[in-house]
């Protein structure tokens, strides 16, 4: 019942955000990409100022959802920060909705048929990298619940791809539950975590969608974090924040730990979303109880883009 309910409210915010987003004179368009004799469809938006060596970022959508869906329930905030830090963003669409990501024992058809979705983003990167004559050097990965799952799954497989990976909902398989290989590399990344999440446990344990609980057990999210951190040999103690409350909510609030050094490319950050759950953090999306609550005191989007746009 969890799941089907924010389905719905995933369905009525999209329709919602269709007659409130913000406009932005950028160009939004959809395409198909042939690999493997299959057809797999993405949108793009391009920024109305975008400049040559612009960014990329590609955004992957959450289980049951498409490209159209899940950009047109983010508004107005990733396109208002692509115009700012001059990012092409990309929407690719996961097979039957779903990403095939590390999780050995998902139900969906994605994972059950083996969909080799590492192969179809790594060729899409390309492609775009190319098309948009984008700073090959700031190619960016980022998703909610199952999409940052198939982050996870390209920052272990295909480093080298990607400057960095940002985190939404999620956090990496349980060994037992992992059928990726890690290459050992390093990259930047930003997590975005809440404590009452109700589907990914914060603390780890069984992820359920709803009374499904195929998608087996996951890592704590400090322990997620704490892989990247230790891959990098960055120091294990952090810098902390508590960032400035904005929503008026004393239940809630939102604590940054940054993990850095001087002398190291990657920067590990997590932000701990005390009090709220399932979310992308979000100044303007409303977000029913079922969810585990909302996080409202930071712009996800704006977050995570200035992050990568410091990343050199």
């Amino acid at each position: 019942m969890i799941w089907k309910g924010l389905v719905f409210f995933l369905l009525l915010t999209t329709w919602l955000a269709a007659f409130t987003a913000e406009p932005f004179s950028g160009q939004y368009s959809r395409h198909q990409f042939k690999i493997d004799q299959s057809i797999r469809n993405y949108g793009v938006y391009v920024p109305a100022k975008a400049r040559h060596g612009a960014s990329l970022l590609i955004m992957l959508h959450a289980s049951q959802q498409s490209e159209a869906l899940f950009r047109t329930w983010l508004g107005s905030e990733f396109d208002e920060q692509a115009e700012k830090y001059n990012f092409i963003v990309a929407f690719p669409d996961g097979i039957d909705n779903h990403w095939n990501d590390c999780r050995s024992n998902a139900s969906y058809t994605a994972n059950q048929a083996g969909i080799d979705d590492v192969t179809f983003l790594s060729a899409l990167i390309k492609s775009l990298t190319s098309e948009y004559q984008v700073n090959e050097k700031q190619v960016f990965v980022a998703g909610y619940s199952n999409g940052g799952h198939m982050a996870f799954r390209l920052a272990l497989e295909k480093p080298e791809l990607m400057r960095g990976i940002g985190i939404f909902s999620a956090s990496l398989p349980s060994p037992e539950n992992s059928d990726c290989q890690s290459s050992g590399i390093a990259v930047s990344i930003a997590s975005f975590n809440g404590t009452t999440d109700p589907i990914s446990p914060y603390l780890g344990g069984t992820v359920r969608v709803g009374t499904d609980a195929s998608r087996g057990t996951v890592l704590s999210v400090p322990a997620s974090v704490g892989y990247w951190r230790a891959l990098a040999e960055l120091p294990e103690t952090s810098q902390r924040q508590i960032l400035p409350e904005v929503d008026g909510n004393p239940h809630s609030r939102v604590i940054l730990d940054r993990w850095f050094h001087p002398d190291n490319a990657v920067e590990v950050r997590l932000y701990t979303l005390e009090g709220s759950g399932h979310v992308v953090p979000s100044l303007t999306l409303e977000y029913p109880p079922i969810s585990g609550g909302r996080a409202a005191d930071i712009s996800g989007a704006a977050e995570l883009l200035a992050f990568f746009s410091q990343l050199k």
